[in-house]
């Protein structure tokens, strides 16, 4: 019985040491003229819905646990949880709220011709730089490039380092011909990105050149994407959990011989 008991102890602190990998299971999305927040499948359809208290929700993040919404006029970031439960806000002085972003753990938001960095929880002003354009009107960032659509004056999305705002090039845009040119982009990892319009319009692209790999319609007035993420094992991390259990019954069998 001690044995039983110690392999499963082994077992159970193996597992729990498993390193975890982000999965794409959806996305939140900022919807206008409703005034709420959208939950979306990973086919962009409507899920499931609640009320931000603002007819004017624009620009939207999430960390997969908490979801920071922007408010065009006047200009603040709300804070949800996926259940529609509000936690806090606070107010800003920004140029037309619209694209915004959760980059390593800051709150990135266009404001005029810059991007601003802040505190998600206080709203404390972190840093500044240079952005695409006057009316960005969205942001996402893949863990390399901060990418950007900006209503005019940029032929395509726009590729940033996020640590200073360099142009590192520009992708087609498949969003090009709504209105703004997209009002929303998330990124979802595999080099995919979707694009939202404010007519319910969306596209998949690759993002090395914006090549469409597939689109459709929800009806949503989306002004404001993220996808979200669960947490599930890598298969690298699988591979050398096994390894160990197999070490682990190997020596548990030659003590017993």
């Amino acid at each position: 019985m001690f044995k039983r008991l110690t392999v499963l102890c082994l077992l159970a602190a193996a597992l729990c040491a498993v390193p975890l990998a982000a999965a794409p299971i959806g996305y939140v999305a900022a919807i206008w003229g409703r005034g709420s927040v959208s939950i979306l499948d990973t086919g962009m359809n409507p899920v499931s819905s609640f009320a931000v208290g603002n007819s004017n929700p624009n620009g939207i993040a999430t960390d997969g646990s908490t979801i920071w919404v922007g408010a065009f006029s006047p200009s603040k970031v709300m804070a949800y949880d996926f259940a529609g439960n509000f936690l806090y806000e606070w107010a800003g002085s920004f140029s037309g709220l619209q694209g915004m972003e959760l980059v390593n753990g800051e709150l990135a938001i266009q404001n005029n011709t810059n991007i601003e960095f802040y505190n998600p929880l206080t709203g404390a002003y972190i840093r500044s730089i240079p952005g695409p354009g006057s009316s960005t009107e969205g942001l996402t960032y893949d863990g390399k490039y901060l990418y950007g659509i900006v209503a005019a004056g940029a032929s395509g999305i726009t590729l940033m380092d996020p640590s200073n705002g360099a142009v590192m090039g520009t992708i087609a845009n498949a969003a090009g011909g709504c209105t703004y040119q997209g009002t929303g982009i998330a990124s979802i990892g595999g080099g995919q990105l979707t694009l939202a319009c404010e007519n319910g319009n969306w596209f998949t692209v690759l993002s090395s050149d914006g090549s469409v790999v597939t689109s459709g319609n929800n009806g949503l007035q989306m002004y404001g994407l993220k996808a979200y993420s669960a947490a599930v094992p890598e298969p690298a991390s699988m591979l050398s959990l096994g390894a160990g259990l197999l070490l682990l019954g190997y020596r548990l069998r030659r003590r017993s011989a």
